[in-house]
């Protein structure tokens, strides 16, 4: 009797960690978003909102993905304790030490260049209608502290004639789903830059 309450309660704790690490990412490795660009892309929901859309790891991966706000103040907390009341231009060095410092295993660091923006008007009706095209890139490095793992630089256009700022998510989540495509294949498939390449 003794031997299978024993057992019983083995085969318990182990059906009850496999579903927490199922549901709760228990044991799975985590993976932090940071945007390093215009303050625009950090203040506003809706370019978290593209960065998660896009960025959804698989049924079954072996990772999660966090775009936690706090990893941003972080950041800036790592530049004041370099002296710089701003960002600085990060260095790959920067990147291998933030990312140690982090709590996470990866880093995806998302650095997004200011967006350009042309505005044009045709012809509508009886009167004319203003055109917006935004241009935005991003460049993104996945380090896990000691190495630059992956890297993706996309610049896609965006589209509106409501406002530059539709046009600019437009161009950005145009972005986010080449670069979610590429670094989610990298991760699962460990399709990793190797460390011959990073010294160089």
């Amino acid at each position: 009797m003794k031997k299978f309450s024993i057992f019983f309660v083995v085969c318990f704790t182990v059906l009850i960690t496999s579903i927490c690490s199922a549901n709760f990412g228990f044991g799975k490795e985590k993976i932090g978003i940071l945007i390093v660009g215009p303050t625009e892309f950090k203040t506003e929901n809706r370019y978290y909102d593209i960065i998660r859309e896009n960025l959804v790891p698989p049924e079954g991966a072996k990772y999660t993905i966090s775009t936690d706000e706090n990893l941003q103040s972080a950041y800036q907390q790592y530049w004041l304790e370099k002296g710089e009341l701003e960002e600085g231009k990060p260095t790959k060095e920067d990147f291998f030490a933030f990312s140690q410092k982090s709590g996470y295993d990866k880093i995806l660091f998302l650095v997004i260049k200011d967006p350009v923006t042309d505005v044009s008007e045709r012809p509508y009706m009886f009167s004319t209608i203003k055109q917006y095209r935004t241009t935005v890139t991003v460049n993104a490095f996945l380090c896990d502290g000691q190495n630059i793992l992956a890297v993706r630089s996309v610049a896609q256009d965006g589209d509106s004639e409501a406002s530059v700022v539709r046009a600019r998510a437009d161009a950005f989540n145009k972005d986010m789903r080449d670069i979610g495509k590429y670094m989610t294949d990298v991760i699962i498939n460990h399709k990793f830059i190797s460390k011959q390449q990073n010294n160089r």
